[in-house]
């Protein structure tokens, strides 16, 4: 499994006042995976919190563009590296 909570792999999302509390994966995103060959996504007052993976805890992001605003991040894990965000652009 690789974004327990939401997982996208073409296009643009939106997600605007969702919470995302105590999600988990076996490698990468807790909670949200933006993969490659996706553009514009935005998290837009989002609460996240308690999601655990190896690498991102919350959020992953391997796509080109996104926006993070007036989200909140609390206690979010990962054993690998990235507690709450990870960025892997290629």
């Amino acid at each position: 499994m690789k974004g327990s909570a939401l997982d996208t792999h073409w296009g643009n999302t939106t997600m605007i006042g969702c919470i995302f509390r105590a999600n988990f994966a076996l490698t990468t995103a807790g909670a949200v995976n933006f993969r490659t060959n996706t553009i514009g996504h935005q998290l837009l007052n989002c609460i996240f919190e308690n999601n655990y993976a190896p690498t991102g805890g919350a959020v992953r992001v391997s796509s080109e563009t996104i926006i993070i605003d007036g989200c909140v991040f609390i206690s979010n894990y990962a054993n690998d590296t990235h507690g709450s965000i990870v960025s892997w652009i290629f």
